[in-house]
């Protein structure tokens, strides 16, 4: 419902570190009408012009603090705001090139009523409804953006 917002155009740039570029930057917004906290982001996948760049590649920053996706798992006291920009940097050497790249991002938030490993069992209600496929469904956005 909120895909069309998951992705901004501003900030999107290399990131530069000791006269080098080290990868590189964008900015993102949740796809789900609710703040979570960061713990909830379950998976994010991240495709430039095809190439698709593994979660141990990236960090993500909100609130000020960069997290590996390891320490999200953890961290229970921030919460990542329908609306607030978050940034995803990509370890890249060298970064992109200058010009139009297509961006693809794909977000899975855990819901924060429903638990991790047994969705379809909780209750007894749901089983056999595939409600649980929806529950962990991916949201997905593209753009093509140009990066200066």
């Amino acid at each position: 419902m909120f895909n069309k917002y998951m992705i901004l155009t501003r900030e999107f740039g290399n990131v530069t570190r000791n006269n080098q570029v080290t990868g590189f930057q964008l900015k993102i917004r949740i796809p789900y009408y609710r703040g979570v906290p960061l713990s909830l982001i379950d998976t994010v996948q991240l495709t430039v012009d095809g190439e698709t760049y593994p979660p141990n590649q990236m960090t993500f920053t909100a609130g000020g603090r960069a997290y590996t996706f390891d320490e999200l798992a953890k961290v229970t006291e921030l919460e990542w705001f329908f609306g607030d920009p978050a940034t995803l940097t990509v370890d890249k050497p060298g970064g992109l090139s200058s010009g139009m790249h297509t961006v693809q991002l794909g977000i899975v938030i855990r819901k924060s009523y429903w638990p991790k490993d047994d969705p379809d069992n909780l209750y007894g209600f749901l089983k056999g409804t595939g409600a649980a496929n929806v529950l962990h469904e991916m949201e997905m956005a593209s753009k093509t953006m140009t990066l200066v």
